[in-house]
């Protein structure tokens, strides 16, 4: 198989199509930044092709995120993969486009259709 690892179906990434517009719960967008499940492909997704999917968040999540980053639980897988919480908070507003205009967005289309 190959890329992948012997015995194992290489995984493959859903096709995101353009103009999606994501805003991750903390818990997902934390699962994503610090272990490698889905939500963490996902963000290596929007990553690769960042024209085609705009990642929105606001402040309060942001500062939600840092706050659960900060818990005491969350230093040793921090560790295992040689980040700190203000590293990997900094990883994820360099992916997230627009923060804090979600809302605006989401407004901005109500009031045209």
């Amino acid at each position: 198989m190959p890329n992948g690892a012997p015995g194992r179906p290489q995984r493959k990434i859903p096709r995101i199509a353009p103009d999606v517009r994501l805003v991750l719960d903390t818990n997902v967008a934390l699962s994503g930044l610090v272990w490698r499940g889905a939500p963490y492909r996902l963000l290596q997704a929007i990553r690769r092709r960042p024209e085609a999917v705009q990642l929105y968040s606001s402040e309060a999540l942001l500062t939600e995120l840092a706050e659960v980053l900060a818990r005491p639980h969350l230093v040793k897988p921090l560790a295992a993969i040689g980040k700190t919480p203000t590293g990997v908070l900094a990883d994820y507003v360099a992916v997230v486009e627009n923060r804090g205009q979600a809302g605006a967005a989401r407004r901005s289309k109500q009031r045209t259709h």
